[in-house]
């Protein structure tokens, strides 16, 4: 099973996060790293490097990050023709379940952290102990002072959104014969 490497960190550090997510699995487990501008790759088995992942290091340059891993798992096959327990048939497909079971559902592929967003000295409040602050869209001023009528709910019959009580009003208007213009005195 191949996977991508992640695509920030040093060596040690991209090793690491492939060694974290098969902490489980056996040690009898086959790694292979392949490198940028590499032709060779790096293999080791995973109890061998649980401890110091150093076995995986490209060797002409311990510093190289590498660019992708290849998981494998090596078990003897069957050698019986047919369908019965230790066929080859059989031998493979419980061998091909087992691996996607125990490896390959458990990896996840890297996901680079969300961009966080800077703060400008200028522009940062200077009391962040204040509490949460929520968004402007979120809550509203009354014109009275008081804090935080929802802007949706104010005034708002259940059901109706602000243009269907608009046209409402309007309506009611014109039924009762007044007009809203400066022409009628």
């Amino acid at each position: 099973m191949a996977i991508d490497a992640p695509r920030e960190g040093r060596a040690k550090a991209r090793l690491n996060w492939l060694l974290r997510q098969l902490r489980e699995a056996s040690d009898e487990l086959r790694i292979e790293a392949a490198f940028p501008n590499a032709r060779t790759t790096t293999v080791a088995k995973l109890g061998d490097i649980r401890e110091d992942p150093a076995g995986l290091y490209y060797a002409a340059d311990p510093k190289r990050e590498p660019r992708a891993f290849v998981v494998t798992q090596t078990k003897s096959m069957g050698q019986k023709r047919g369908r019965s327990e230790g066929s080859f048939v059989r031998e493979t497909a419980v061998q091909a379940v087992e691996f996607y079971r125990d490896i390959v559902q458990n990896l996840k592929a890297w996901q680079a952290p969300a961009p966080k967003l800077r703060v400008d000295p200028e522009t940062a409040p200077a009391d962040t102990t204040s509490g949460p602050i929520s968004p402007p869209w979120s809550t509203e001023q009354t014109p009275d002072g008081g804090a935080g009528r929802d802007r949706v709910n104010r005034d708002q019959a259940p059901g109706r959104c602000p243009r269907a009580r608009a046209a409402g009003r309007r309506l009611q208007v014109a039924r009762l014969g007044l007009s809203g213009s400066s022409d009628q005195r």
